[in-house]
């Protein structure tokens, strides 16, 4: 079974629905997004090298999508289980 990590961002600008990141691209992504969580409590140095260093390897491991969210949330949904079901 394969796992995977799904992100979403909505950008209307983007006309691709669902995008495949490898793990270098999916590296940058979060990193340029702040791991998509801006509540980290502790933002040093060192937390970034933990960080970057988990997620290298973590997706080393999984396959990674970026999901926009402009479409219905039915359209998003059904592109969801596609990608988990290993069509997308």
């Amino acid at each position: 079974m394969c796992a995977h990590y799904l992100s979403v961002k909505r950008d209307p600008k983007d006309k691709k629905i669902v995008t495949r990141l490898n793990e270098e691209e999916a590296l940058r992504y979060m990193l340029a997004n702040d791991f998509c969580n801006p509540h980290q409590m502790v933002r040093d140095r060192r937390k970034l090298e933990l960080r970057k260093d988990f997620f290298h390897e973590y997706f080393k491991e999984t396959s990674v999508h970026l999901v926009n969210t402009t479409v219905t949330p039915q359209e998003t949904q059904h592109r969801i289980r596609e990608i988990v079901a290993g069509n997308g």
